[in-house]
């Protein structure tokens, strides 16, 4: 790719097409445009003197711009035999004052890794551990910092934030992960399309990188209906999906709007699949077109069943990608009842549900958690990453599992 860094074009035919100055909205909320069709005309006869011979008008430009800048040029003896100021004459004249455009060649955009291994190399070669902690409701955050540094003792490679998970607000999981990695943990972040519109999108994804923050999970989000604001408005600019490509473009330096960065960022691009649904096949071909966009690695809701986690294993094998199977200890049947009926993407199974509903109050608890230690043995025999879910901020349930997990061996899947 070439750049010219002079105000002079020397070869080619060039067209110009820009909107009529720039989009506002006025108190009653109509939309118009900045320019009008003198300033327009001005702009355009300047862009003509640089050798451009096909001008028009986009967004905002009307018939009247398009008049006047006419008759702007019919002035200058621009228009009549469709002369025009990079004519063959004009060049001759002007050459002699011009400025030979210097032509600067660029190299392409190669798409850097983040510096040592990433998430996605520990998944080929040895047992991970990713545990989630949901980011504080409040302002109050010891809880939470004590929580992932007791993790991160326990043997976890990287703790994971939801994105305000089910429409409920919660301290941004960009400031937690900021202050993770003043403790030397990796944050890995979720990142939702419910919240923010493209502009903001792009804007949060750049504070990750600028914060050295290149783990990043995207998902569709919960509605705001779901929380504890359901008058707010859910954005959903684009799906998860055209998402994850936009997220892949920022990786070869292209911004949303098609703008270059002048650097490539450096995301590693995790996405979510949830197994229970009507239609499992239908789900896994989303996860595939999922991948085919550009995730790096797939990250499962909660699971509560061995035979499930085979699905889920044999369905995604030809993927290319690593799967992490998301595992949640219950603490009570309470618990367990509200996942299974409130909760979307969680389903817990009948033989489950009994298994808690015979246990006592006091020992639910418990029972919860033996349960979560089978899935982890289980999933072993699949995965090699294993996501866990911390429930209410009881990290010393992740805490236990985590050890286990590390204490365990690892079965090639």
């Amino acid at each position: 790719m070439a750049r010219t860094e002079s105000l002079s074009l020397t070869v080619g035919t060039f067209a110009a097409v820009p909107n009529g100055g720039i989009l506002q909205r006025s108190e009653n909320d109509a939309l118009s445009y900045t320019g009008d069709e003198q300033n327009f005309a001005d702009v355009m006869l300047e862009i003509a003197k640089l050798g451009v011979t096909w001008l028009g008008g986009c967004c905002g430009t009307t018939p009247a711009h398009i008049r006047v800048l006419v008759e702007r040029l019919q002035e200058l003896g621009a228009v009549g035999e469709l002369a025009d100021f990079n004519s063959p004459v004009r060049k001759r004249e002007s050459d002699a004052n011009r400025t030979p455009a210097r032509v600067v060649e660029e190299t392409p955009y190669e798409v850097i890794r983040p510096m040592g291994e990433s998430l996605v190399d520990k998944l080929k070669t040895q047992a991970t551990v990713i545990v989630e902690l949901d980011p504080p409701k409040t302002l109050e955050c010891e809880r939470f910092i004590q929580g992932a540094r007791e993790l991160r003792a326990a043997g976890a490679d990287m703790i994971t934030m939801a994105d305000n998970s089910l429409g409920t607000v919660r301290v941004s999981n960009m400031a937690l992960a900021s202050m993770l990695k003043q403790f030397g943990i990796e944050p890995l972040v979720h990142v939702t399309c419910r919240d923010r519109n493209l502009i903001g999108q792009q804007s949060h994804l750049m504070g990750l990188h600028v914060l050295g923050i290149r783990n990043i999970l995207l998902i569709t989000g919960d509605p705001s209906r779901y929380g504890d604001l359901p008058g707010a408005s859910s954005v959903y600019d684009v799906s998860s999906i055209d998402l994850t490509k936009m997220v892949r473009r920022l990786n070869e330096g292209v911004g949303f709007s098609g703008k270059q960065l002048k650097k490539p960022a450096q995301f590693v691009i995790g996405t979510a699949f949830n197994p229970h649904v009507r239609n499992f096949p239908k789900a896994v071909e989303r996860l595939r077109r999922k991948v085919e966009a550009g995730a790096d690695y797939v990250m499962t809701q909660p699971v509560y069943d061995e035979r499930t986690m085979e699905q889920i294993a044999l369905a995604t094998r030809d993927l290319g990608v690593p799967v992490m199977i998301g595992i949640m200890p219950l603490t009570s049947l309470r618990n367990a009842e509200f996942l299974h009926h409130q909760v979307p993407g969680i389903t817990i199974p009948e033989d489950v549900l009994l298994a808690m509903r015979e246990a006592t109050p006091d020992q639910a608890g418990e029972a919860g958690y033996q349960l979560a230690e089978r899935l982890c043995d289980a999933a072993l025999s699949y995965f090699r990453g294993i996501y866990l879910v911390t429930p209410f901020l009881k990290y010393d349930l992740t805490v236990r599992l985590t050890q286990h997990i590390r204490m365990g061996s690892l079965v090639t899947p």
